[in-house]
């Protein structure tokens, strides 16, 4: 009998360190070409001819003996915002022979877009340090209210554009976020 199962599976995109596992229900950027990863191994009772099929991509194909597994990788490009139930297939001499799902929600960066951008993540000191400002300082007034409302309407396909070049994250880093993180953290410890 041909009987596969999925061992662990990872997904890349620019702008991301290192991988991030794929689980049941997922967060990746809106419009990005990915790479996905997916470990399999033949759990059957004889070698079969492997591949996996995700997001209406089939992988090439590859040989397994009786409990051999391998890597497969997918190129997918990630939809438009919003969230989406896909099936990953795992294909054995051309028969479906396990499936799962899993979600994927597409959505633009959380608020300090640019910042989040140039960093990759939203745990840096310096957006910490922005969300404080912005928190303490911008929101409690009308004027820095209104800004921020503004920033929030035009900075999302700005940071989206930013996020997919490493050139233009490490300037906006370097010379903007970085150098303003630090004249406001030098402010708030007088």
């Amino acid at each position: 009998m041909k009987s596969g199962e999925l061992l662990i599976a990872y997904a890349w995109w620019e702008g991301k360190e290192g991988w991030n596992q794929i689980v049941e229900t997922n967060n990746w950027p809106p419009d990005t070409e990915t790479t996905t990863a997916w470990k399999v191994r033949n759990t059957g009772d004889e070698a079969a001819f492997f591949k996996v099929k995700f997001m209406d991509l089939e992988s090439s194909g590859v040989l397994l003996s009786l409990g051999e597994g391998a890597t497969l990788y997918l190129y997918p490009v990630t939809p438009s915002p919003g969230t989406y139930d896909y099936t990953l297939s795992i294909i054995a001499d051309m028969q479906v022979v396990n499936t799962y799902a899993i979600k994927v929600t597409t959505k633009e960066a959380g608020p300090c877009f640019i910042a989040t951008a140039a960093y990759g993540t939203t745990m840096a000191q310096e957006i910490a340090i922005l969300r404080k400002f912005r928190d303490e300082i911008l929101l409690p007034n009308s004027l820095g209210a209104q800004f921020v409302s503004f920033y929030y309407k035009i900075s999302p396909p700005i940071a989206r554009f930013i996020s997919r070049h490493d050139f233009l994250r490490t300037i906006v880093r370097e010379g903007f976020v970085g150098p303003i993180g630090a004249i406001l953290n030098k402010g708030t410890r007088k």
